[in-house]
């Protein structure tokens, strides 16, 4: 654990001296001006006030088999220390599951910052100024995200944002696989794998589209690299539903195969882009109908 805190003691002390007509006199205020001045010293050490100042910078480390978690902040608490344990749990816990279903992992020790400040945050990710729902990213091989007691909008809840790394992390699997694999299933797989937000956020979105019979086609969350966009036209809670549709209907071996070559729908699924997409959107007006 590391807590740095700077500490500056602050003593003000005021001494009037007044000349004098006489040498015995100089000397006798002299003597009396040094005993004032101790006596001063002596109150204002007492009485000084302690002004503390505190860096934002790693208060705690948590090192696991595969992770080394940074928490980053001003402050620290038992709190913070239970929420990034919780994080160092949860992500052990899924690593042997998402090597087996990606047939891949990370080389080395995966390197995790948790910030307890948005804008510190979104520094790290890459992308100052950036909204504070962005609550996570990955830069440099580092998984980054906001720590789970942090408010954050969007909906995502302390439990979420516990998961948070794991979507992060999930993106590094699939930057192994292919480098280039689009937002639209990038996003979708991570969101699937973490579940970050609630089922329910998924199903009001869904329902919404069923009810005004208004389903976006795949190519409309392919944004590149603009992930506002991406959230602002629902991509995440679509995408979810893609990646269940294709792991619930095919299994990982072809969702795997989909990460590799995007655009092979017809070697992989015997079925054209089209026809896959008429089939997810008859899976989710079954699945998530009212």
């Amino acid at each position: 654990m590391k807590i740095l805190f700077r500490f500056i003691a602050i003593v003000s002390i005021i001494i009037s001296l007044t000349s004098c007509k006489t040498a015995t006199d100089k000397q006798l205020a002299d003597n009396q001006n040094v005993h004032e001045a101790e006596t001063l010293i002596s109150e204002d050490v007492e009485e000084a006030e302690e002004v503390v100042e505190v860096e934002y910078d790693v208060k705690y480390v948590i090192e696991t088999e595969h992770f080394e978690i940074k928490f980053y902040s001003l402050d620290f608490n038992e709190e913070h220390q239970l929420s990034i344990e919780k994080i160092a749990y949860s992500l052990e816990n899924d690593y042997k599951g998402l090597a087996e279903k990606y047939k891949t992992t990370v080389d080395g020790v995966v390197k995790v910052e948790i910030h307890n400040d948005h804008d510190k945050l979104h520094i790290a990710m890459g992308y100052p100024g950036a909204p504070d729902w962005a609550c996570g990213g990955y830069a440099g091989g580092k998984v980054l995200a906001a720590a789970p007691l942090l408010p954050t909008p969007g909906g995502i809840d302390y439990e979420g944002l516990i998961n948070v790394p794991i979507h992060e992390y999930t993106h590094l699997l699939l930057r192994k696989i292919n480098y280039a694999v689009p937002r639209w299933l990038n996003e979708g797989i991570a969101f699937y794998e973490a579940k970050e937000h609630s089922k329910e956020w998924v199903e009001t979105t869904i329902q919404d589209g069923i009810v005004k019979n208004e389903i976006p086609s795949l190519e409309y969350f392919d944004t590149g690299n603009d992930f506002q966009e991406f959230a602002v036209r629902q991509g995440y809670q679509y995408m979810y539903t893609f990646v269940e549709y294709i792991v619930w209907t095919y299994g990982y071996e072809k969702l795997n195969a989909l990460i590799a070559d995007p655009d092979g729908f017809e070697n992989i699924f015997g079925l054209t882009k089209d026809e896959i997409e008429s089939n997810w959107i008859e899976y989710i007006t079954i699945h998530y109908s009212l």
